[in-house]
């Protein structure tokens, strides 16, 4: 199993209650969303902050990282994104249970905060892996594969979906389509809608993801 590397924010309380997890966008790396955490830890001052790397470096761009190759930027096959997306899986589900055992944290106390492709990982991920999580929270990203059948689905965290109307890289329609098949599949959904600020994180999307978590992790 790949071991992802990880950078981190300590809780301002010093004691660890809850777990944000960071997953970045395709290309960049976990610095780039760890820098979310300085606006949050005021409110989460219990909760520890991770930001794993993809296990896999970007083709596109030898700085920064991927959870799954993308066929329209490094001509991929359907195989090798099948490929790359499970090695992802594997190991974030790996991290996870690390991060459990060492701060002996309740699964129920973990969230996941995806961007863009973190966002995809992320829902992906939470429904059909080994803990109930907490929540996730999605920013300007969309569902890889729709749910088709509850079987596989083994949890139902709560979902918060934030998107820009003006997303030239994921369509803002995305937002739509995940909303009506996790909706569809008993999940309880949330949604954020901004202008202007294209793909990428508003101050506004930013608060309302920080208010849901605060709410979710029973701060």
């Amino acid at each position: 199993m790949t071991k992802l590397t990880i950078e981190r924010t300590e809780p301002k309380s010093g004691n660890i209650k809850n777990i944000v997890i960071f997953l970045h966008g395709y290309g960049a790396n976990g610095k780039d969303l760890l820098n979310l955490s300085e606006h949050m830890n005021s409110s989460l001052r219990d909760t520890l902050f991770l930001a794993p790397n993809g296990p896999q470096p970007c083709p596109i761009n030898p700085e920064g990282f991927q959870w799954f190759s993308l066929p329209t930027y490094d001509g991929s096959t359907a195989i090798e994104v099948g490929k790359t997306l499970q090695q992802s899986l594997v190991a974030l589900d790996g991290l996870i249970s690390e991060t459990i055992k060492e701060h002996d944290v309740d699964p129920k106390n973990i969230a996941l905060v995806g961007f863009s492709q973190g966002t995809m990982l992320a829902l992906e991920y939470a429904p059909k892996c080994s803990y109930q999580l907490a929540a996730v929270v999605g920013f300007s990203g969309r569902i890889l594969f729709p749910y088709q059948n509850e079987k596989d689905i083994k949890f139902r965290p709560p979902v918060l979906l934030v998107h820009d109307r003006d997303d030239p890289v994921v369509p803002y329609s995305e937002l739509t389509s995940a909303e009506k098949n996790l909706t569809s599949n008993g999940f309880k959904v949330y949604t954020y809608s901004s202008t202007g600020s294209e793909h990428s994180i508003s101050p506004v999307g930013l608060g309302v993801g920080l208010h849901f978590l605060v709410r979710e992790l029973n701060v």
